[in-house]
């Protein structure tokens, strides 16, 4: 092939590439990066707090996790991907700080709520939640919750296994903002974990209103 013209075409290949609108790119569908997580070993600390998630120690019967503590919710970047009939593909991210971001979402408290929650270096992605988020939709209508919290959920294991303290209250905060913003029944709520997601203790301790039916697919004990 002349060369020329190769080059016009590798030129036109890539310029095609490079002029797809940037909207339908979604880079935050793609997995974190599952590096180790920061070391909490420079400093060491039997407590900590954050904010209305409450404060978290490493005494016993926590102290299972080489005295790693829970990292900082920023850190792990914790998100609530919303599916419903409606948008059963490409979720909406709510969140307790947005009331005006939940109202424009197609949350429906008059239906049932599914809270999926993944393991160990999983996301909310992850193909599994996918195909039990769409079983769960053809079945009925109902609001499908994944909880991503794949910024938090990598080696090493033992941090994974104190962030997923963090990933409870922050699960339990969600579940009372629905109900509080939507007049929502907490009878209506249904929680299902796999591995380190099975945060079920964490959630029914630190919510007021506690969820009446939960599946842990494959729990981790430790």
């Amino acid at each position: 092939m002349n060369s020329k013209l190769f080059g016009f075409l590798l030129f036109g290949f890539f310029a095609g590439v490079l002029s797809i609108d940037p909207i339908t790119i979604r880079p935050e569908w793609f997995p974190p990066p599952f590096r180790p997580l920061p070391s909490t070993n420079r400093i060491k600390r039997s407590a900590q707090c954050y904010g209305d998630l409450g404060c978290f120690t490493n005494t016993y019967p926590y102290n299972n996790t080489g005295d790693a503590l829970p990292l900082n919710p920023r850190f792990i970047r914790t998100r609530f991907l919303l599916y419903t009939s409606i948008n059963d593909r490409f979720p909406r991210i709510i969140s307790r700080a947005a009331s005006d971001q939940l109202r424009r979402s197609r949350y429906n408290s008059n239906l049932p709520t599914k809270i999926i929650i993944h393991g160990f270096e999983q996301y909310g992605m992850v193909s599994w939640t996918r195909q039990m988020t769409r079983q769960f939709i053809l079945k009925e209508p109902t609001n499908v919750v994944v909880v991503d919290w794949g910024h938090g959920s990598g080696w090493p294991y033992t941090q994974a296994v104190a962030n997923t303290r963090v990933v409870g209250a922050e699960v339990a905060k969600m579940i009372e903002f629905l109900i509080e913003e939507t007049g929502g029944d907490v009878s209506k709520f249904h929680l299902i974990g796999h591995s380190l997601g099975s945060t079920r203790g964490w959630v029914c301790w630190r919510a007021r209103n506690r969820p009446r039916k939960d599946n842990w697919i494959g729990p981790s004990r430790t």
